[in-house]
């Protein structure tokens, strides 16, 4: 017993003078998993964009470079991450993600930041870290302007387009339920095939978030035909993904976003690619939604 007490003591005093090395498994993690200092290692810094979100995050077909609205709000925080480092060498690489491997791409750190349309939900901050919300989105309908469809009301006994096994679509069946809308719902596989569908006249209006519609189009033949109508139907913030506790990484994400949020940058941005762009049909309305979260940055999400 003695002995043992000895031992112990004598290992403490070790210890303490930095003579005993403790196990690997019982340093602290935070140098391993610091992506700051693995951005420096390496010689770069990881965008994680989509093919096809457009506005926020796509491959555009002239440069077949990324480019958007996200992937723009990334490049600034890009420019920090070398200002932090004091490295403007630093290189930045582009990793083209999917709906499905997104969030494991960040958690595995294939990339240090995902740019694209990401809904922060309490599900996904179980593996990740999110920014603060740089877009709010929703559900809305959209419909052709020369229907005569104002609202919601409108839409009694009508055919409405929908990603079929989504929530969008629960949420639809509910409203209609709810409102006796009586509509006829129309499936599809996806939101791009329910715009069609109100395109080629099969439906009388289609439903996702706003911001898809939009963009979907914006990228049509004929931009002007279409309208959102109605009021949010879900309240969607969008954030930029990062690895979880990563706090050096997280404090300079932040910083980034609240300076762009300050300094009215993030207006800019935001105009350019939603109302005076070169690429814009229709000029996208701010929501009084996306107005506060510029005016006071949260990354609250109801979902």
């Amino acid at each position: 017993m003695l002995e043992n007490k000895f031992s112990i003591f004598i290992c403490s005093l070790f210890a303490s003078a930095g003579l005993l090395s403790l196990p690997a498994h019982s340093q602290p993690s935070a140098s391993r998993d610091d992506a700051l200092s693995r951005i420096a290692n390496n010689g770069y810094f990881t965008i994680g964009h989509r093919a096809a979100t457009f506005p926020f995050s796509y491959v555009d077909a002239a440069t077949q470079k990324p480019q958007g609205y996200t992937v723009d709000i990334c490049h600034r925080i890009y420019e920090q991450v070398k200002a932090e480092l004091k490295r403007p060498d630093l290189k930045l690489r582009y990793n083209l993600v999917d709906g499905k491997n997104r969030i494991a791409d960040v958690r595995n750190g294939v990339v240090d930041v995902e740019c694209g349309a990401t809904t922060i939900t309490a599900e996904r901050q179980k593996d990740i870290a999110f920014s603060y919300a740089f877009f709010v989105s929703g559900a809305r309908f959209m419909v052709k302007k020369q229907s005569g469809i104002q609202n919601e009301l409108d839409l009694r006994d009508k055919r409405i387009a929908v990603a079929e096994g989504t929530t969008t679509e629960k949420v639809l069946r509910s409203v209609s339920a709810n409102m006796f809308l009586n509509a006829k719902v129309v499936p599809t596989k996806d939101a791009a095939s329910a715009f069609a569908a109100l395109e080629k006249d099969e439906a009388d209006a289609a439903i996702t978030e706003d911001a898809g519609l939009w963009g979907l189009a914006s990228k049509s033949k004929s931009p002007q035909d279409f309208k959102l109508i109605g009021k949010f139907l879900t309240q969607e913030p969008y954030g930029i993904g990062f690895r979880k506790d990563d706090a050096r990484l997280a404090e300079l994400i932040d910083k980034t976003l609240l300076g762009l949020f300050a300094s009215g940058e993030a207006e800019k941005i935001f105009a350019y690619w939603f109302q005076t762009g070169p690429h814009v049909g229709e000029p996208f309305e701010k929501s009084r939604l996306l107005s506060d979260a510029f005016r006071r940055p949260s990354k609250f999400s109801p979902l």
